[in-house]
Formats: C-alpha cells, sequence, structure tokens
C-alpha cells in the first residue's frame, strides 16, 4: 500500500502485514493507480526493498539488475517508460493488516495448476501472487518463495473474473518458476518465482 509523496522522487509505501519489506503487490498496485493507461508491464525484483524506495521514471526500457526494481510500462499512448525503485534508508515505519491465509481454503491445487475454488472480492494481484506462492509452497517446498518477474499483457489489474487459474509452465534450472495468469479463459501474464 502506498499513500503519498515524501519528497523528490520518494513515495511512501506500508508494510504488507508482519512483512519486513516492501511487498511486490504494493509496488504494482501503485503502478496502476500512478498510470491509469497501462497496457503492459514487466517487472522484476532484484532485491527486497526495505526502505521507502526513491523512484526515477527514464523514458526508455531499461533492464538492469543494479536496481533494486525496474518496471517496464508500455502505456496506451504508444509509450514506452521504465519506473527505477531504489532502496534507501528511509524506513517504512507504517504497516496494513493483511493474512493471506484467509485465502488458502478457497485454493484448489492439480498437478500443474492452481485454481480459485469459488469467486472471491479479493484484490486480482493480490490473489494471483498467493495463488503461485501457495502452489510452490505445497508442491514444490520449502518456506521462503519470492516474486521475482511479474509480466502482465492486458491491464486486468481493475477487472472482476469468474474464473482465476495459474499453470505452472516451465522451470527455470529448478530455481525459477514461471505460472501463466489465465483469467475467464484467457491469457493475461505470466508471474515468475524464485526461491
Amino acid at each position: 500500500m502506498f499513500l503519498t509523496k515524501l519528497g523528490q522522487n520518494f513515495e511512501m509505501f506500508y508494510l504488507k502485514g508482519n512483512r519486513k519489506y516492501l511487498h511486490s503487490t504494493d509496488i504494482i498496485s501503485y503502478l496502476f493507480a500512478k498510470y491509469k493507461k497501462i497496457k503492459s508491464l514487466d517487472i522484476k525484483f532484484y532485491k527486497i526493498i526495505t526502505g521507502n524506495p526513491r523512484l526515477k521514471i527514464i523514458n526508455k526500457k531499461v533492464s538492469s539488475i543494479k536496481y533494486d526494481c525496474v518496471a517496464n510500462l508500455d502505456l496506451e499512448s504508444k509509450r514506452l517508460i521504465s519506473l527505477i525503485f531504489s532502496g534507501t534508508k528511509k524506513k517504512i515505519v507504517q504497516s496494513y493488516s493483511y493474512n493471506e491465509e484467509l485465502l488458502y481454503p478457497y485454493f484448489k491445487i492439480l498437478k500443474k495448476k492452481i485454481s480459485l475454488k469459488k469467486k472471491i472480492d479479493w484484490k486480482i494481484i493480490d490473489l494471483l501472487i498467493s495463488m503461485s506462492k501457495f502452489y510452490c509452497e505445497k508442491k514444490i517446498g520449502r518456506k521462503k518463495w519470492l516474486v521475482y518477474r511479474v509480466i502482465i499483457d492486458n491491464n486486468f489489474i481493475t477487472k472482476n473474473f469468474k474464473s482465476v487459474e495459474l499453470i505452472l509452465m516451465k522451470e527455470i534450472k529448478k530455481k525459477i518458476y514461471v505460472f501463466e495468469i489465465i483469467l475467464d479463459k484467457k491469457s493475461y501474464g505470466s508471474i515468475y518465482y524464485t526461491y
């Protein structure tokens, strides 16, 4: 969650639940709130961000691991911009209540797929990230999972869907697991999880 501008190139974010780092879904939600006309998004998380991030906007595609997080946005105006998030020592002091375990009874896992048993009222990006994490914990093992990359091909963030599912498409070196996002039987992008 985010609130107000702190100063030049800073936004004030909140921590999700009991986490000590800025959550991927809060950064993604921030992007879709700030830029209403996003056609597609490709965001990579290279490092965990524990302090309020410094933001930099560049008018071209960026792919560099020297930053904590890089988001490439393709806007409806046919403009491509990149937002670079760099963690700072400005501590994130606020948090908001969040318990993703409340979602777990609604998830149904099959061999290479996870879906919702029934429609629930929850932010779609939070739902998808929780579903992929739950699949990784239950089917692959390990407790500590992190979102590495999210690709959104069509802006679905504010839409409602009858069916929500993720299909495990591939494993990269048994370290990165790639899920295809399927909403109402249509592909909307992918989520990459790692440990």
